[in-house]
């Protein structure tokens, strides 16, 4: 007897190995994150230029000394104050001298006179800092006061990490950035035309100085960009190196290649390893990575430029539409279909000032991008606006068309998930985001293999019940905290319009009755 039930025992464990064995070989294979490559230096960054998605992080808000790269920040302040490149900057004697003995400069004296273009040259390519002085003077009046526009700008992009205290670089305690802040700044400098050309030139004649009566040639520093240097990366664009003792070797690349335009950041490196670091970075993404723009697959949204109704009243035209310069970065065996998707009126620096909402779109629990919905501008000023409302104002009344989208898309993924595992995964945004991927693979194993679905409810019977009661707790308690946040922002958007929610109302109602009464005309 004792044999025969150990017989049983014996089978019925082959066949529960043998069914989980056919469900895992069933189950489709999916196309994981890349495998990470590693740098020497102590804090490094790749990042998409395009969707911001972070393909590689070390220590990314440690804060650190930047040295010379900071001269990206002077440069992108100065080209934004700045109009007319021609204008003459005269050097004093405090941008002259106010440096450290040894640093780098470009021999210029007091009263020596050259253009903001030629400033910007010097700065760049010969991280000439008394260039970033006199810049700093000219745009702002005062190196202290052009301080207080670099702080500015930075917590402007969306940096929470960096301090600045001059427009060189030199050593301050109070001077300071991370790997993120400084991609990101180098993130728009580089989508500034005039800097990534000025960024990218290899040499550059200087006219006639009191030092330099027949002119000098500056060079750039960054090796990269050098052909005859071992260091030299054919898809590198432009950059900026810094050294100091205290920063050791940084280091800002902007690279392309095949439409996909990187972004990487060396902080606290070491010579030459720091330009070793950056190519180890580049290759990672370039081989390992897509871009793609949000507007050429997005559909879920389609109806709000379709159809968009105001209480009930449909536009003629569109008022909210996708930002065509919207991306996600995705591993090259990903598709579209298989990233998950939140959406959020809580917006992220810098915004257009004509966004709405934001869609953040992750996959494996990494932001890969976002796209903002904005208000059409031109729609303002149209006929149909008979009520003068602020951009904002119309913005929150767009809030419950936006918000009953999004609740009927829940709505069709939660019955499959019910139906399925009933469980979410909660994104890096901390917003939930139904996992897509499994809904499909899910579904193509009840249509292709019943014996599956058995095993499934064999080994999972224990769980459902349980799973499906916390998940619908979760879901009644996330809604709630949602329309309540909701409401706040509708009512924050509507007072700072100079609107309370019933004077809003009554301008809806008097809208509605007009259309009425020229339907009947």
């Amino acid at each position: 007897m004792t044999n025969e039930r150990t017989l049983f025992m014996k089978r019925f464990a082959c066949m529960l190995v043998s069914i989980i064995c056919v469900c895992m070989l069933c189950l489709p294979a999916f196309a994981a994150w890349p495998e990470e490559c590693s740098i020497q230096a102590e804090s490094g960054i790749l990042m998409d230029a395009d969707s911001s998605a972070i393909l590689y992080e070390k220590n990314i808000h440690t804060a650190y000394y930047p040295a010379s790269i900071t001269k990206i920040l002077t440069a992108l302040v100065v080209l934004e104050n700045s109009p007319d490149l021609s204008e003459m900057v005269t050097f004093s004697s405090n941008a002259v001298y106010h440096v450290e003995e040894g640093s780098s400069n470009a021999g210029l004296s007091p009263g020596d006179r050259l253009s903001i273009q030629d400033c910007l040259y010097a700065l760049l390519l010969k991280s000439a800092n008394e260039a970033a002085n006199a810049l700093a003077e000219h745009i702002s009046g005062s190196i202290p006061r052009f301080v207080d526009m670099m702080n500015a700008k930075a917590e402007q992009l969306g940096c929470v990490d960096s301090h600045f205290a001059n427009p060189s670089g030199l050593n301050d305690p109070e001077h300071y950035t991370s790997a993120y802040d400084m991609a990101l700044i180098a993130k728009a400098a580089f989508s500034n035309p005039t800097l990534t050309e000025i960024a990218s030139t290899t040499y550059y004649d200087l006219p006639p100085l009191k030092q330099y009566p027949e002119g000098q040639t500056v060079y750039i520093g960054h090796k990269m960009l050098k052909k005859n240097f071992s260091s030299y990366y054919p898809y590198a664009v432009a950059g900026k190196t810094g050294y100091t003792s205290l920063a050791g070797n940084t280091l800002v690349t902007y690279a392309e290649k095949d439409g996909m335009r990187l972004v990487a950041v060396i902080l606290k490196g070491n010579n030459p390893y720091h330009y070793s670091d950056t190519k180890t970075l580049f290759d990672y993404g370039f081989q390992n990575f897509k871009t793609l723009n949000i507007t050429e697959y997005e559909t879920a949204y389609t109806s709000l430029e379709k159809d968009l109704s105001i209480a009930g009243v449909t536009t003629a035209k569109p008022l909210l539409t996708l930002n065509s310069d919207s991306y996600i970065t995705v591993p090259k065996t990903v598709a579209f279909d298989e990233v998950s998707s939140s959406l959020s009126y809580q917006l992220t620096l810098p915004y257009p000032s004509t966004a709405v909402a934001e869609l953040n779109y992750s996959y494996e629990n990494r932001f890969i991008g976002r796209a903002y919905l904005e208000i059409d501008a031109s729609m303002l000023d149209s006929e149909q606006s008979s009520v003068a409302v602020q951009p904002e104002t119309l913005a929150a009344d767009q809030l419950p068309t936006l918000e009953a989208e999004e609740t009927q898309k829940e709505k069709d993924k939660n019955n499959i998930e019910r139906e399925n595992y009933g469980e979410e995964e909660e994104s890096s945004l901390g917003s939930p985001i139904p996992d897509a991927a499994m809904q499909r693979t899910v579904s193509r194993q009840q249509r292709l293999l019943p014996l599956l679905r058995l095993a499934l409810l064999l080994i999972g019977v224990l769980l459902i019940g349980a799973c499906v009661y916390f998940f619908h707790k979760s879901r009644q308690q996330k809604q709630l905290r949602e329309k309540e946040m909701r409401e706040r922002k509708r009512k924050e958007r509507l007072f700072e319009a100079g609107y309370t929610t019933k004077e809003f109302q009554r301008l809806l109602e008097k809208k509605r009755k007009e259309k009425e009464e020229q339907s009947h005309k």
